[in-house]
This record gives C-alpha cells, structure tokens and sequence, in this order.
C-alpha cells in the first residue's frame, strides 16, 4: 500500500458508514459543500439496497485521486458510484469487480447538472443489467480520459457504457477493450436522444448481440474523431457499428479494421440513420445498410482492399457496399 497511515483511509465491507453527516455505502456527499482526498483511499466489499455501492453524490463536488474502489454492490444503481446532481472527478484510480442489479456497474450518473469525471483510471470487470461500466442518463454528463475500460458485463445493452435520455458521454484518448452485453454494444450505446463523443480512443475485441463496438439508435448523436474500432464481433449484425436511427458523425482519421459478424463494418440499419464524413474513414470491413450517407469537404470513405492494403476508388456519398 503506498502512503502512510494519516493518508489511508479505508472503508472495508461496511453495510452502512457515515461521511458528512449522511448516510451511504462509504460515503456519501450530500451537502452543498466540497471534499477532496488526494491518498489511497480504499472502498472495499460495501453492500448496500441504495443506489452507490461505494460513493453516493446527490450535491456539491466530490474528488477521489490515488482510490481503488473494489468489489461493491448494489440493489440498485452505481455499484461503485452513484452521482445524481453536483461534481464528481476521479482521478489516477481503479475501480473494478463492482456490481449494481440495474444499472452502471463501475459507475451511474444521472441528471442534469450531474458532472462525473473520471482521468488516468481503470474501470474493468464491473456488471450491471444496463452499462456494465458506465451508465449516464437524464442529461448528465461523464467524461472519461486517458483511461481503460476493460473487460465489463452487461446482462442487458452496453457493455463498457451506455449512454441515454440526452445524456453526453466523452470517451477522449480511451482505450475500450473486452466488454460484453447479452443484448445490444459491446462497448458503448447511444440511445434515445444520447450523445456521444469518441476522440483518440481504441474500441477493440468488445462483442454484443447488434453493435459489437457501437450502437446507435432512436435520435441519438454520436461523434467519432481519430479512433480505431479493432476485432470488435456482433453475434448477429455490425461488428464496429450499428445504427438503427442518429447521425454518426466521422471527422479526423477513422480506422475500421478485423471486425467480425454479419456485416462486420458499419451498418446503418434504417433510412432513421445517417453518416456524415467529414474526415477519412479507412474501412476494410464494409459499409452496409440502407442509411445516408453524405461526404463534407474533402471527407471519403475508403475501401481498403485487404490483399494490397492500399484503398480502392473513395466510396461515393449514399453508395455503400453492399447495401442491405
């Protein structure tokens, strides 16, 4: 363990503790008011029936740096943590094995105002019925840097995050690996009016029933920027990408490659959804599907022809490969 003793603070298989004055898992932060903790601290094994098996935040700003945040539980929502209104960061962590039965494995956000930040962490091995890592909803916002997302399950949709009800989901310089959901997206969802920002980050080896890297559906807003979707699988169709409603929006350098699943590069389900390119997409999986597709400034999708690995003629706007 690193640090001395008057810089740990641990938190080890309570039912219920105190801190600020009310009630949670570990801690709970309620008050208008501000706490940092810049030490390890370590929140292990808490079970709780309320939502935030480690941290509950329904006001003012929490910030946890140096923290593991291991093997807790809830009944409910955010099995290490739960943040509904006020400012949560947490910074150079792991938080992994976390449970919660409905939603947000790792962590649960919800709300607008609701700021959850997470830099330089882990969150791997988490599990929940929806966004077995990360599960942002009703206008919230979580920003995760810098960080690996490895590894989680969901039962349900989403297996590294979901991202729902006008909530915004930034994943900048990320690395999604390994994650799992029964239903729909492996890795991230965006659904029903979510917005999602994807910069610099890896998607890779994730699998799930439709979207084995992505799912997009129902209104929703997803921006993809310089990142790679890798040997990601759908088990029936879109192993990077699907979209069955929303724009897709590609700027920057968009690398889609060893994909696998019926129709294993993007696949837009429906004339509900549309691509906008703005950048270049290097595709050697295919593009699919009956959505719209269009090309802005000197934006093109190439077809990457696997034997050469060089690109044939730049696909034009609305003529997919293999429309389906």
């Amino acid at each position: 363990m690193v640090g001395s003793e008057e810089y740990l603070t641990l938190f080890s298989g309570n039912g219920w503790a105190i801190y600020d004055g009310c009630s949670g898992a570990a801690i709970s932060l309620s008050t208008n008011t501000a706490c940092n903790r810049n030490c390890v601290c370590v929140i292990n094994g808490n079970n709780t029936n309320q939502s935030g098996g480690a941290v509950r935040v329904t006001c003012g700003c929490l910030t946890l740096n140096d923290s593991i945040f291991d093997c807790n539980r809830t009944s409910y929502c955010g099995g290490a943590i739960f943040a509904c209104c006020g400012c949560t960061t947490i910074g150079s962590s792991s938080i992994d094995n976390n449970y919660a039965c409905c939603c947000g494995g790792g962590i649960y956000a919800c709300g607008g105002g609701t700021c959850v930040t997470v830099d330089s962490s882990c969150i791997d091995g988490n599990c929940a019925c929806h966004g077995g890592g990360v599960y942002a909803d009703n206008q919230a916002c979580v920003t995760i840097s810098n960080s690996c997302i490895d590894e989680n399950c969901a039962t349900g949709c989403g297996g590294a995050a979901m991202i729902c009800n006008q909530a915004t989901g930034i994943f900048c310089c990320d690395t999604i690996t390994n994650n799992h959901a029964t239903g729909y997206a492996g890795g991230i969802m965006a659904h029903c009016n979510g917005k999602v920002c994807i910069i610099g980050t890896t998607i890779c080896g994730n699998c799930g029933q439709y979207g084995g890297g992505l799912f997009a559906e129902n209104c929703s807003c997803t921006i993809i920027c310089d990142s790679n979707f890798f040997g990601n699988c759908a088990t029936t169709c879109g192993g990077a990408i699907y979209a069955s409603g929303g724009c897709l929006i590609f700027c920057g350098t968009v690398c889609i490659c060893g994909n696998c699943g019926a129709c294993p590069g993007i696949h837009l389900n429906s004339s509900n959804a549309c691509a906008i390119v703005y950048g270049t997409i290097y595709d050697w999986d295919g593009v699919t599907g009956s959505g719209n597709w269009s090309c802005c400034d000197s934006g093109c999708v190439c077809n990457m022809n696997p034997e050469t690995q060089e690109p044939n003629e730049p696909r034009e706007p609305n003529e997919p490969e293999g429309n389906e």
